[in-house]
């Protein structure tokens, strides 16, 4: 079962929810999920081929990546930028969202960190989900506030 069906048909009310701020697609190979150790041997075909793919939750504002990589559940968090062609007017706002990556103990803990995440607009900080981190930039809340104050959150 894909994860995104997974996450559906198990956490519906979450579901919903990150359907309702986010678009939700199949994700595979996402870069800043590959860290060592992989099993290349089992990975690759499956990132090729978009076999058993993690999913991709993204806001205007904000991205949650999550797939199974060498038996852990891998998730990268961070800002995104509305359009790639606006890059250059978001940059700020995009660093200041921060980023984190890491394992989660569980699908449930995912989507519970991606609906505080991409819903309820927390600073990464201030999530209280258990996982464990491998780095994390904090979610700059003052300068958010002040992009916000100056009507540039884009999203």
């Amino acid at each position: 079962m894909k994860m995104r069906d997974q996450l559906e048909a198990e956490f519906p009310e979450h579901f919903r929810a990150l359907r309702s701020v986010a678009r939700c697609s199949d994700s595979a190979g996402f870069p800043d999920l590959l860290w060592e150790p992989i099993d290349w041997v089992v990975e690759w075909p499956r990132m090729r081929d978009t076999t058993d793919p993690g999913v991709m939750l993204e806001s205007p504002r904000r991205v949650v990546v999550v797939d199974t990589i060498s038996n852990e559940l891998r998730y990268y968090a961070g800002g995104w930028y509305s359009d790639q062609s606006r890059a250059h007017l978001e940059d700020d706002r995009f660093m200041a969202e921060g980023s984190e990556q890491g394992v989660f103990p569980s699908l449930a803990a995912a989507v519970t960190f991606a609906r505080r995440y991409l819903v309820d607009t927390a600073p990464l900080q201030e999530i209280d989900i258990p996982r464990l981190f491998r780095g994390r930039r904090d979610t700059d809340v003052a300068c958010l506030a002040e992009l916000a104050a100056q009507g540039s959150l884009f999203g």
